[in-house]
Formats: C-alpha cells, structure tokens, sequence
C-alpha cells in the first residue's frame, strides 16, 4: 500500500491519554472491575456533589456480580444505586456497601425497568426524564466530551487562518467554557495550575476549580484514573461529532496506527489535512471556474 502502509482511518484511532502508568490498567479485558474505584468516585460526585466518602474495594466481587445480574455495566449500576439512595433516604450518608447488598440489586432494577418500559434503554439522561432531576448535567463523560468538542472546533478553525501551534491560543480563548476535571488532564494547561498554585490572589474561579481537579488527581490515583479514563473514552466519539459539523467522516481520513497520547496534538494534526483539503477544493474550484 506503499505510504498508505500502516495507517487507519481516524475513525479506527485507538485513544491512550492515561500517563505511562496507568496504561495497562484500562487495557485490562474488564478495566470496568479493574477500575471500580475510579467509577466509585466518579459516580459519587455526579449524584452527591461532594468528595467522595469511603472506598468500595472490598465490596469490588458483589458489586461486579450484582451489575452483571441486573444487566447493566459497573458504571451504570453504581449510579443508580447511589442515585435511589439520594432520593430515598436524602439525609443518610451513602456507604459503600450499600452498592453490595441485596437492596442494591431492586433499587437499581427498579429504576431500570421504568427507563425501559418508557424509552426502551437506561441512561443518565434517561433517568433524568422519569424523575425529574438534572443527574446527567453533572456526568464526566457527557463533560469531557462538550469540552473535547469546544477544543476540536476551535484548532479547526484557527488553523484555517493562523500559522503556528494553536495550544496557548485555544485554551486563553476557551478556559472560561472548559471544564475544570478537562483542564486538569491538559498538559499544555499544566503550566497554569502550577502559575495559579504559586500566587497569592485568589485565582479567577475556573483556575481555583481546575487547581482543585489537578491536586485531588495527584492524591488521590482513582480520581485521575477518572478523568483520564473519561476523556479517553469520550475522544472517538468527540472526532466523530466535530467531523460530521464540518460535512465530514470518520472514514474522510486517515491516522498512523499508532495510540494517541496528545490529543490537542492529534486536533492540530486533523486541522492540518482539514486545511490542505480546503486548498485543494478551491484550487479545484478555481480550475473548473477557468475552464468554463
């Protein structure tokens, strides 16, 4: 295939955004159980809106057994228990084994069966629907994926009229619009959470909540897993999203098959052949214009 030898579809591109020692950890068969205490946390904050209390590692086997029983992934069954218990019993304290015992198994069928008999699937979306709550606002994923998109847009976009690396320009232009566990995750923003963590004023408010993120990361391994885990799953579907915007596809080019591990480096890259297809149209363009 000549210079075609190697390469795959952006579409195909496999995502590996956790630092170097994380990497085997989400290329586990069953990361979902490898991970259980990131998704732990993860949950706790999107239903409780607070640092999470307690580790449900020793409850890691029911807790796996019991989501494979009621059909849903680790994840999802985790957020519904957590979800029951915050409307059921507003003012107790969730505890991990609660995620471990046999009211975990009805509480999270019971939500399931109403998102199914009504729209067919369950999601955080959908639990929103039948309840009336706001849940899937505070998902990581549904999070990183809107600043994933917001990124990709706006390299496209410079780099249809601007030389040079678009990184400091994208992330001065967005901050304020990104999400804070997103810009914890983002080395080329590193060296403002390490500016911010060294002055004495107080930080403008995405800063202070990004500097949050970026500290509970470095103590707390689960919180990162978290973030990296979010973001790197939320990539493909953030191409396929910014692409199609554009009248474009996945399939519309092409990636070395290698992983990619800098992905505001992998948007200027794309931008790039975005660019170079631009020019090559117009030249077209301008050829069938003269022709006529």
């Amino acid at each position: 295939m000549g210079m075609r030898l190697g390469r795959v579809k952006v579409g195909e591109a496999r995502f590996r955004l956790l630092p170097e020692g994380f990497v085997r950890r989400i290329e586990e068969p069953n990361s979902d159980k490898r991970d259980i205490e990131a998704i732990y946390r993860a949950c706790w904050r999107q239903v409780f809106g607070t640092d999470p209390v307690g580790s449900v590692g020793k409850y890691r086997n029911k807790l796996a057994w019991l989501a494979k029983k009621s059909g849903l992934a680790i994840p999802l069954f985790t957020l519904i228990v957590m979800f029951g218990h915050s409307k059921t019993y507003p003012q107790e304290l969730f505890k991990p084994s609660m995620l471990a015992d046999g009211r975990a198994l009805v509480r999270a069928e019971v939500y399931a069966r109403a998102c199914v008999e009504q729209y067919s699937a369950v999601n955080a979306a959908l639990l929103d629907q039948i309840t009336g709550t706001k849940l899937a606002d505070n998902d990581l994923d549904t999070r990183m994926f809107n600043s994933e998109i917001k990124a990709g847009r706006w390299i496209i976009g410079y780099k249809m009229t601007n030389p040079g690396l678009p990184f400091e320009p994208m992330l001065e232009a967005l901050e304020d619009t990104l999400d804070p566990n997103w810009l914890a995750t983002e080395k080329y923003y590193e060296p403002v959470i390490q500016a911010c963590a060294q002055q004495t004023n107080e930080p403008k408010k995405v800063r202070h909540a990004a500097l949050r993120a970026y500290r509970q990361m470095k103590k707390h391994k689960h919180d990162a897993i978290a973030n990296f885990r979010s973001r790197q799953k939320m990539m493909p579907e953030a191409v396929r999203k910014v692409l199609s915007q554009l009248d474009l596809g996945p399939g519309d080019f092409e990636i070395a098959d290698e992983p990619v591990t800098d992905p505001l480096l992998f948007w200027h890259h794309l931008a790039l052949a975005i660019q170079h297809l631009e020019c090559v149209l117009l030249i077209k363009r301008q050829q069938e214009a003269d022709a006529h």
